[in-house]
């Protein structure tokens, strides 16, 4: 039986982001991405680019006409036909636009984990 290590639930959700490898000098053009789930601390990813396990990402998730920034370590891979499913856990939100903490925060208190983090990462962004 797998456990799950996760300390919260992802939530499936569809958005486009940019991506760079900063462990891969020679890609300096962003790439294509799309986020299928995501938590405060982590999501799943599926792009046209292959890199492996323990590589850092930088990622531009758009949401609602603005974008969040973040650092995320590729903890797992998985090829596919659409290109690579990634399981990414997030380093450091670089910033998270109120629209998406807010979401992320409604996913999470309907699951029952109304996250104290999120509450508090919404105090120090601009309205």
């Amino acid at each position: 039986m797998i456990q799950e290590r996760r300390k919260e639930l992802r939530f499936p959700i569809n958005l486009s982001a940019q991506l760079i490898d900063s462990t891969t000098p020679s890609l300096r053009a962003p790439v294509a991405a799309r986020i299928l789930d995501i938590s405060r601390n982590g999501m799943k990813l599926e792009v046209w680019h292959d890199a492996p396990i323990g590589s850092c990402f930088s990622l531009s998730l758009e949401y609602q006409d603005d974008d969040s920034l973040c650092l995320g370590e590729v903890m797992w891979k998985r090829d596919t036909t659409k290109g690579m499913v990634y399981g990414l856990r997030i380093i450091h939100w670089t910033y998270l636009t109120p629209p998406l903490a807010s979401r992320i925060s409604q996913f999470e208190s309907h699951a029952g984990l109304q996250s104290p983090y999120v509450a508090r990462l919404m105090t120090f962004l601009p309205a």
